[in-house]
């Protein structure tokens, strides 16, 4: 009984020094920089390299000194630039205006190097794209209006550093893959494409 007591007590006495090692940071991103088509056929057609914001949130939760995986929440926001060559052919121009949101849930796994770490991320959700094709022919104003809700992934790759107390500095490789259908052809007879995107960003935030 007695040996049994003082197993007790050895292991309550280790679990705090074991817990110990296990520490956790907040993450907040923000990231900018652009996105570039480079999915199917109809999808070059459609859109051009544009801008890109993406927020994003979660926590640090390191394992060892070395090693953490990083939970996040990422919201993108993409205007829509789509390809001149498609929709203003010879002068004749059709109006387009198109706007991208993007959610993702996912996790990033780090590896620390001294002032900072490399890490990989994955992401899944949903890729949300709507907007408007518009065109005057002959005097009669033709309007069209297109949406598509579609499943994504986002595999990517980036390196961060610190600075400060709790500032963090970085970029990212992303390679975001999408699958819309706007159930409906647009003016330049797209109705389905995969969008695939190299996405190059640079990011600033704090880990508290």
């Amino acid at each position: 009984m007695s040996r049994v007591l003082a197993l007790v007590m050895l292991l309550a006495s280790a679990a705090p020094a074991g817990a110990d090692k296990l520490k956790w940071n907040g993450l907040f991103d923000a990231a900018v920089g652009v996105s570039i088509p480079v999915g199917d056929s109809n999808y070059n057609r459609f859109a051009d390299p544009t801008f890109k914001l993406s927020l994003r949130g979660g926590a640090e939760i390191w394992l060892t000194n070395r090693f953490a995986v990083a939970p996040e929440l990422a919201l993108d926001f993409i205007p829509v630039k789509t390809d001149d060559g498609t929709f203003r052919p010879s002068g004749v121009g059709i109006d387009t205006s198109f706007f991208r949101f993007r959610v993702l849930a996912g996790a990033r796994l780090l590896w620390n190097f001294g002032i900072g770490a490399a890490f990989v991320r994955f992401g899944i959700g949903l890729d949300y794209i709507t907007g408007s094709e518009r065109a005057s022919i002959l005097g009669l104003n033709i309007n069209l209006n297109l949406s598509s809700t579609a499943f994504t992934l986002e595999p990517g790759v980036g390196v961060q550093f610190h600075f400060l107390k709790y500032g963090i500095a970085g970029g990212t490789l992303g390679f975001p893959v999408a699958f819309h259908n706007f159930n409906k052809n647009d003016a330049a007879n797209n109705s389905a494409f995969t969008a695939v995107d190299l996405d190059i960003l640079a990011f600033a935030g704090a880990r508290i």
